[in-house]
């Protein structure tokens, strides 16, 4: 076995459960294609909904114009941790905000929780910038738009 290739990541920190961090949220119908045989949402959908909160966050750093984006965001790196079973049919709230800012990247925290605020789900999703083919450095004003959104301890 190789399991020194392997890059596991921890367990997320508990203070990641609570609603209140995350400055943005979209509500989310859960529909009959995202469950399981068991009427469980399935992994794969989890992450299509960790997906319409990252969503939220990145048309207000870059809004499009006349459907075009500014700037390409590229997801370099996404963990997910599945913490709870979210149950059709039902409605689940998608919780993000920014939770670090690099010079070329930035790093949006999501977490998915089902209509009684149990938490579902937690995603982490490193971005990168790109226009016209050329990595984006993170001006002032993105630099701005992405400390606007970020994570409230």
């Amino acid at each position: 076995m190789s399991a020194d290739l392997l890059t596991l990541a921890d367990r997320p920190d508990p203070r990641r459960f609570a609603a209140g961090l995350y400055p943005v949220r979209v509500a989310v119908r859960i529909r009959l294609t995202d469950i399981d045989v068991f009427g469980h949402v399935n992994n794969v959908a989890m992450n299509a909904i960790h997906q319409e909160a990252r969503a939220e966050v990145l048309n207000r750093v870059w809004p499009p114009e006349h459907g075009v984006r500014p700037a390409q965001t590229i997801a370099v790196q996404h963990v997910s941790h599945f913490l709870a079973e979210g149950l059709y049919p039902g409605e689940l709230t998608c919780h993000s905000g920014v939770a670090r800012i690099g010079r070329t990247s930035f790093a949006l925290a999501t977490m998915i929780a089902s209509a009684d605020g149990t938490c579902l789900s937690l995603g982490d999703t490193v971005f990168v910038a790109r226009r016209d083919g050329e990595l984006l450095t993170m001006d002032e004003p993105t630099q701005a738009r992405l400390r606007a959104l970020a994570l409230t301890p």
